[in-house]
């Protein structure tokens, strides 16, 4: 019954959409439909089979119909419209108790990051957002209603909530909106290539170019055997990393160049910290995946055994980012081991200095540190490098401020 729904609700919102998309950009209406369906997160939603499922193909049905009332008509058409997108946004919410919590970081987060993120899950929808700066010259009314929806519905979506692509479905009700935009892009594609055909050619030739560039840095590094056969999927897999660990990933930029200034570490760091939590209360080790080496920036040295626990030694100032939101736990205690002295900062504050033994102990960070939502970091120095080693964060409840 669930999924029968979702299909009759995805199945109007996108016959709605065709209909304006015709009106914008002919030629390119049916494959705007397609890119909808297969280059963003409806697909998954006809297949989810869930309750979230359905609310999510309900607000994209209401949304798809305010899209289609507005370009119809004028005065109490628009408002109706207006009301029927309102309850588009607010049902994803109600349906799960979603509080919105439009922060920076939570803003960056819903639309960047490699857990949840809009434009990092379809990022053919920024050909959607380009395609609105031609229509505005054509309708600014048109373009000032799409450009408040647009957002609003960012902000609502922002702040914790059901992990997924797409920040748990709450960007369903943007996605007719962006559609339009996206008909009007992929007509300007079109015409580009109409004109100049050389267009598409010296694009792949620059990729295969690049492509090359990266293969021939696996042979220059010996990331590869260079008398052996290999696969084309591992080249492939290691063309990626080296353009990622340069680069951040494609998908996530602007926002990973930013956050590799901000932080002063790589782009590459943005996909393993933001939105990795919520962090579970309780100990967790060193070697897990969401700490090592995902939130290990610079500063650490080769991995030891304390106690018989895994431990990363620390070499020189090390710095660990750690991404918290609300309803998540935050590190309370460091457990390490070593002879000497160990200082501890947290987001730049005042260092707090710790006495070190040579089994593993725990070291309690101040209580009042300022943990701030989005991402920490925590930097630690000792008296002599490689005389202290990290075997984990002792995760707890945020307390109140």
């Amino acid at each position: 019954m669930i999924v029968s729904a979702t299909l009759a609700l995805t199945a109007f919102g996108l016959w709605a959409v065709h209909l304006v998309a015709r009106r914008v950009a002919p030629a390119a209406a049916w494959w705007t439909v397609v890119a909808l369906v297969f280059a963003t997160s409806l697909w998954p939603t006809l297949l989810d089979g869930t309750r979230i499922g359905l609310v999510a193909a309900a607000a994209f049905a209401l949304a798809s119909t305010a899209v289609l009332m507005c370009s119809n008509g004028r005065g109490a058409l628009r408002v109706g419209a207006g009301g029927l997108w309102f309850c588009a946004l607010a049902i994803p919410h109600v349906a799960v108790g979603h509080v919105p919590h439009p922060t920076p970081s939570a803003l960056g987060e819903a639309l960047f990051s490699s857990s949840e993120g809009l434009l990092f899950w379809s990022p053919i929808l920024w050909l959607g957002i380009f395609g609105w700066a031609g229509l505005t010259a054509e309708s600014k009314a048109r373009a000032s209603w799409a450009g408040g929806a647009l957002a609003l519905t960012t902000l609502a979506a922002a702040g914790p909530g059901p992990r997924g692509s797409m920040a748990g479905g709450f960007f369903h009700a943007a996605l007719p909106i962006l559609a339009v935009g996206l008909a009007r892009g992929l007509a300007w594609l079109r015409g580009v290539v109409e004109r100049r055909p050389a267009v598409p050619v010296v694009t792949i030739a620059a990729s295969l170019t690049l492509w090359n560039f990266l293969f021939m840095e696996q042979y220059r590094t010996d990331r590869i055997p260079r008398d052996l056969p290999v696969s084309f999927a591992g080249v492939a897999e290691t063309n990626a990393s080296l353009f990622v660990r340069a680069l951040g990933s494609p998908n996530a930029w602007p926002a990973n160049w930013l956050f590799a200034w901000r932080h002063r570490t790589t782009p590459a760091k943005y996909d393993t910290v933001v939105g990795q939590g919520p962090w579970p209360e309780g100990f967790i080790a060193i070697d897990d995946p969401r700490i090592d080496p995902a939130a290990l920036a610079e500063g650490w040295g080769g991995r030891v055994r304390c106690g018989g626990a895994p431990c990363r030694r620390i070499a020189g100032a090390a710095r660990m980012l750690v991404s918290w939101a609300p309803g998540s736990g935050v590190p309370r205690a460091v457990r390490a081991s070593g002879s000497g002295v160990v200082s501890i900062e947290i987001n730049g504050g005042q260092p707090r200095l710790h006495s070190l033994r040579a089994e593993t102990t725990d070291l309690p960070l101040q209580e009042s540190a300022d943990w701030r939502e989005g991402v920490n970091e925590i930097t630690f120095r000792t008296s002599s490098p490689e005389a202290a080693a990290v075997a984990g964060l002792a995760f707890g409840p945020a307390r109140e401020r």
